[in-house]
């Protein structure tokens, strides 16, 4: 049974904007926009506009059945590997000439009358239908030593449209994409695992001719300038230290770039260069939920956006929306904000609250990546061996002052001292920073002030889930608690976990309740708020200080953050060092 508050109900007006809100999600997720981004676009990007007004964005758009996911995809299957793909391409070149020859026998090329401009017409066709046989079983690859010069230069490793690499210090651009777009077949919503064999031509020129777009000649892609291992769980020294000799000189990739070039599959089936619906598409698309996209984003000297029929400047993209802010804010600001947080990081800097705010509905698939994603953007060295683990706790301490503003936020909690009480993940908070005056980082742990209260009794465990949701997945383990007031007297409350299952560190902090140790502190008040507006809390337990003098304070450890959802209480400010 879901725990509900009992003091909150949803007005009539509220009720409204829920099933607006799931109208919008359901009319995106119609419109091929995954279940996650439609949610997110109908909570905040579009929640202010009308359902015409969204389905208005796709009323250019290929009809549905013809609609293209993956647009610069492969259309079929990489070739196997070893003999079988080169038994595969003889048996093509066979049919090939055999067709050839069937059609210059049968073909009006053989009479002399015919015009010269049909003749070439003719020839040119014959031409690329064979030149997309022979490309759909060779590769354009680099070899492992250009990659590694490239990386120990500092520079990019860059190609043209024949399939040929450079290594460059200026004069190119950088393509920023969705591996799963770029890489995903068109049928069945199958993906490609590339291999160390490079691109398959046929996919190349797909991606190339969209990129060449923008008037470059020389194109950094990491699908050709970073090496792929052929089996995920194999070993290889060397290839581990050239990726991660690659992945420390991004930084140099991006900054030297002359533009960054964005390929998402909305704008590329998206007929028009309108800066405001090239904003919405890309809103739709996947490249606005990754980790490292957000990277080559603020890394960039200028973005630009390939659309079916234009590229659109991100700069031109930004200043439409600020003017339409200006005008309608409501329907706009959301929006402008989204593109906003994505200015480069060269005329104003960047700090963790930075991308925390901006990573709130970001991912990456794999784990590691959600520290090694930001090494580029923080200026900083990525080690071949380390851990995720290892990557976050290296940029917590070089920025130990700037997680202290991060401390406040709604995410997942698990990193071992002396920051226990940090977020586990720089993407996927919720909530707002605290300005770093409330909190300061002494080298030991976290020093300030929090809103604490004492557990006594746990009266009530089961499953929240948010107002307007029904999917299983968003419920989140709950406690009805007995907490004390400073009144003197026991309140109910209810709190709502960032956990969807138990962690061991959930267990400890109940088991801890019986003991007189357990502690909700919070950074504000938690005697006001309203539906939607939860404070934020984390689950805290307290110990004893080992020395004398600190009686006036607490000292412990964080195990989990969750939301108040239920209940008002009135408790003590108290000052804490948390490790």
């Amino acid at each position: 049974m879901a725990l509900t508050p009992a003091s909150f109900t949803l007005t009539n007006e509220e009720e409204a904007a829920v099933a607006h809100r799931a109208k919008i999600r359901e009319l995106l997720h119609t419109n091929y926009v995954g279940p996650v981004r439609a949610l997110q676009a109908s909570l905040e990007e579009f929640r202010n506009w009308t359902l015409e007004e969204v389905a208005a964005l796709f009323h250019d758009y290929p009809p549905l059945p013809d609609r293209r996911l993956y647009p610069l995809g492969p259309d079929s299957r990489y070739p196997p590997l070893g003999n079988r793909r080169f038994a595969e391409l003889a048996g093509k070149v066979a049919i090939m000439g055999a067709a050839n020859a069937l059609v210059l026998a049968t073909s009006p090329l053989t009479m002399p009358m015919m015009a010269k401009e049909k003749r070439k017409e003719v020839i040119s066709g014959l031409i690329d239908v064979n030149k997309q046989v022979v490309s759909s079983s060779l590769f354009v690859s680099a070899s492992l030593d250009l990659m590694e010069e490239a990386g120990r230069r500092n520079q990019a490793l860059c190609v043209n449209k024949w399939g040929r690499f450079r290594i460059l210090g200026s004069s190119y651009a950088a393509v920023s994409h969705v591996w799963a777009e770029t890489m995903g077949l068109q049928f069945n919503d199958e993906k490609i695992q590339q291999d160390e064999r490079g691109l398959l031509m046929s996919h190349f020129n797909k991606i190339m001719n969209k990129a060449l777009q923008c008037g470059y000649e020389w194109i950094w892609l990491d699908l050709l300038a970073i090496p792929k291992k052929s089996d995920p769980g194999s070993s290889n020294l060397r290839l581990t230290q050239v990726k991660t000799l690659i992945i420390n000189s991004l930084q140099a990739v991006y900054r030297n770039a002359d533009a960054v070039i964005v390929l998402d599959a909305f704008p590329l089936n998206l007929p028009s260069g309108d800066p405001l619906r090239v904003a919405a598409a890309l809103v739709c698309g996947m490249w606005l939920t990754r980790i490292w996209t957000y990277q080559e984003a603020k890394l960039a000297r200028k973005a630009l956006i390939v659309t079916a029929t234009s590229v659109v400047s991100y700069s031109d993209i930004l200043s439409a929306l600020r003017q339409q802010a200006q005008v309608n804010q409501e329907k706009w600001n959301s929006l402008f904000k989204t593109f906003n947080r994505l200015q480069p990081l060269h005329n104003c800097g960047i700090n963790l609250a930075d991308i925390a705010l901006s990573s709130t509905n970001r991912n990456t698939e794999n784990d590691v990546d959600y520290a090694r994603g930001y090494y580029a953007l923080l200026g900083l060295q990525w080690q071949k061996d380390w851990t995720y683990e290892d990557g976050i706790m290296h940029i917590y301490r070089s920025r130990p002052q700037e997680v202290a503003m991060l401390a406040s936020m709604h995410s997942l909690r698990g990193l071992p001292q002396p920051f226990s009480w940090a977020p586990k993940y720089l993407a996927r908070e919720e909530g707002a920073t605290e300005a770093a005056y409330f909190f300061k980082f002494n080298g030991s742990g976290l020093v300030g002030p929090w809103y604490t209260a004492v557990v006594r009794q746990l009266v009530r465990k089961s499953l929240y889930g948010p107002a307007g949701s029904d999917a299983e997945e968003d419920n989140k383990l709950a406690f009805q608690l007995l907490v004390d007031d400073i009144s003197g007297t026991s309140v109910l409350v209810a709190v709502a976990t960032w956990d969807t299952k138990w962690t061991p560190e959930l267990v400890t902090w109940v088991e801890s309740i019986p003991t007189g140790n357990a502690r909700i502190i919070c950074p504000k008040t938690m005697s006001g708020y309203k539906m939607g507006a939860f404070p934020s809390v984390l689950l805290a337990i307290q110990k004893p200080f080992a020395g004398s003098g600190q009686a006036q304070g607490a000292f412990g450890n964080v195990f989990a953050s969750a939301l108040l959802v239920g209940g008002k209480i009135t408790v003590p400010q108290v000052q804490w060092l948390l490790t």
